[in-house]
């Protein structure tokens, strides 16, 4: 007998479950190779057997192929639902991290438009510091200068003290004399005539006369241009009188 074709793993498990399906009574080999099982069944089976079992093979290797179509559709629609609900769930993810974004974008638009306008405020105050600062200093170079002066009236208050001091002191004398000299209200006119006349008698007419125009009202110039004299030498005779 020829050769049967070359069997499968497959082939030879179809073929025991067929033979496990019927009466026929034929010795099988368990652990035998595929190619072995299918020469020692061709051997021991008649044409119509044999053909019954390769026909039963093919229908359930056809079935087998079937089964594997549905299971192969049936998981492909299974992969296409769970990626059109992972795309589903990616768009929704994708969604939501875009709002979420938006969402802290905003949120830090906002932080940033805070701190813009603290920075502003700071910027503010710190200017009116610096402008309280330039007062503060000009506050104290015034109050510098009103001290100095304040040290230079002390300074004219004291020495005005002393001068009323020297002034008082002089007063007092001068009251004490005038005080003795109204004690002696006669001998203080004698002396005074005896005084007058001792300096009328000592006068030059020249003196006399510019004397005279000097009481009169005439001025310096004026008595020496009248005289034909200097200006010094009318200046020097009223002096010497007035201290006379």
């Amino acid at each position: 007998m020829a050769r049967s074709k070359q069997w499968t793993e497959e082939d030879a498990r179809f073929a025991r479950e067929w033979l496990g399906r019927t009466d026929i009574k034929v010795e099988s080999i368990q652990d035998a190779e595929p190619d072995v099982l299918a020469q020692h069944l061709k051997d021991r089976l008649t044409v119509s057997d044999w053909t019954r079992m390769l026909g039963a093979i093919r229908q359930r290797k056809h079935q087998a192929a079937s089964d594997t179509v549905r299971i192969t559709k049936s998981e492909l629609d299974r992969l296409r639902s769970e990626a059109q609900s992972k795309r589903q769930h990616n768009g929704i993810d994708k969604d939501a991290e875009i709002k979420r974004l938006r969402d802290e974008t905003t949120e830090q638009a906002g932080v940033i438009e805070r701190l813009r306008r603290e920075r502003d405020i700071l910027t503010g105050r710190v200017n009116k510091l610096d402008g309280a600062e330039a007062t503060l200093d000009r506050l104290r170079a015034d109050l510098a200068a009103r001290d100095a002066e304040i040290q230079r009236l002390k300074a004219e208050v004291a020495l005005a003290h002393g001068q009323v001091a020297a002034v008082r002191a002089h007063e007092s004398g001068y009251r004490e004399q005038i005080s003795r000299l109204e004690s002696r209200p006669g001998q203080i006119e004698r002396s005074a005539n005896r005084q007058s006349d001792e300096n009328v008698e000592n006068l030059s007419d020249r003196d006399c006369r510019i004397l005279e125009l000097h009481q009169a009202g005439q001025t310096k110039r004026g008595i020496a241009r009248e005289l034909g004299i200097s200006d010094g030498t009318v200046r020097n005779v009223l002096g010497r009188l007035r201290n006379d």
